[in-house]
């Protein structure tokens, strides 16, 4: 709402709070004194009200949507620290499906959560293949890795027996571990190639040597009749089978947060295919790591 100054004519913003009180005219520089509500006409009364009304129903409702935020928190919060059902393996159905049991750390008496990390593994992007919780809390660095064996997983071993040896060197890997960071030696981020993908290079490149070497031997009329072209097929397999190797170990190169202790040594792991961690989200886990190694450290000398 505006009102008109009495010297130019010029349109002044009215405002409310600064009734009785003289106002500077921008334009003509006199003072007016700005008229209270009362003292205004009947039709500006109104629109004074109403502009009021609206301006204490929008702080209430900033009001309300904060209010809201902070108790959805709480219970965010809540809901982190009240420890969650997890499925059992007494069910058959349990250990088929590959549900993973997780058994919650406890926190001793003044000890908080400071950061975690909780990556997903996967199999071929679909199947889970197990879950890696990694916490930091004021004194300790909690670790708890678990393994599980989704369908896919019998189905593969029904096809091919011998995964058998494979699956029992996966059970050693399901660990549960506490390491006071008074203890830890080093904490860094390491990288590690793909063993899967390297080793479907292998093979990839082994297929296709033997199928030229198969063209010739079974077909050598045929392998005569391609001439050059047979020739430059082998080379080519041979330059190009380095490169690519080496650039899909690359580009599906498995980083993660490695911890060396007095006692123990272990890597959370992220691949390709998992979820839940980026490689910034590792950084500044290892970045609090330090952090808290250094505060422990400087509290003990």
């Amino acid at each position: 709402m505006n009102l008109n100054c009495p010297y130019c004519g010029e349109t002044i913003p009215y405002d409310p709070s600064l009734a009785g009180q003289p106002v500077q005219c921008s334009y003509c520089d006199n003072a007016i004194q700005m008229p209270s509500v009362d003292e205004l006409p009947e039709e500006l009364r109104e629109e004074v009200r109403r502009e009021e009304a609206n301006r204490q129903q929008t702080q209430q409702r900033k009001y309300q949507r904060k209010q809201q935020r902070y108790l959805r928190e709480i219970e965010r919060e809540e809901k982190r620290k009240v420890p969650q059902k997890r499925p059992s393996y007494s069910h058959w159905s349990s250990v088929l499906l590959g549900r993973s049991e997780e058994m919650p750390f406890r926190l001793m008496p003044g000890e908080s959560v400071i950061d975690e990390l909780v990556i997903s593994h996967r199999l071929f992007f679909i199947f889970p293949r197990g879950v890696t919780r990694v916490t930091l809390t004021n004194s300790r660095l909690l670790y708890h890795a678990t393994n599980i064996f989704s369908p896919i997983y019998w189905i593969l071993l029904a096809l091919f027996p011998p995964l058998i040896f494979h699956y029992a060197f996966r059970l050693q890997r399901n660990r549960y571990l506490s390491v006071p960071l008074s203890r830890i030696d080093s904490i860094e981020k390491a990288y590690r190639a793909n063993r899967l993908v390297l080793m479907v290079c292998v093979v990839a490149v082994a297929g296709l040597y033997s199928l030229t070497a198969g063209l010739a031997a079974w077909h050598p009329s045929r392998w005569e009749a391609m001439g050059q072209f047979g020739w430059f097929l082998s080379w080519g397999i041979w330059i190009l089978s380095g490169p690519i190797t080496l650039f899909s170990l690359l580009k599906t190169r498995i980083f993660g947060v490695q911890v060396r202790s007095m006692n123990n040594v272990f890597f959370a792991s992220v691949g390709a295919v998992d979820e839940g961690v980026s490689r910034a989200r590792c950084d500044s886990f290892i970045q609090k790591v330090s952090v808290q190694i250094e505060r422990v450290g400087k509290r003990t000398e």
